[in-house]
């Protein structure tokens, strides 16, 4: 549960976000984050002009084994021993 007040919509943002002065969050900032965990995002301003927005990260998606298949390859020869004059290229 948040202590921060509710504050009237700053022009030009969501009415249902939540609003805070910049003091206010920088004394319940624990709370903001506990809020962030939850789900809920916070817009700090300062003058009422919004300056910082505290939101949740969202979860990377899990990657799908093979989404790639077919964009590389690896040559059957990729082990092999480099050919001499392309070794000498490594040694000037």
């Amino acid at each position: 549960m948040s202590y921060i007040r509710p504050r009237t919509p700053v022009a030009g943002h969501d009415a249902l976000r939540r609003y805070t002065q910049r003091i206010e969050g920088k004394t319940h900032f624990s709370a903001l984050i506990d809020d962030a965990e939850r789900g809920q995002s916070t817009l700090i301003t300062r003058n009422r002009k919004p300056v910082a927005r505290i939101v949740p990260v969202a979860e990377p998606k899990a990657r799908e084994f093979g989404f790639n298949d077919g964009f590389g390859f690896i040559a059957d020869d990729f082990n092999a021993p480099l050919p001499p004059d392309v070794l000498d290229e490594f040694e000037k």
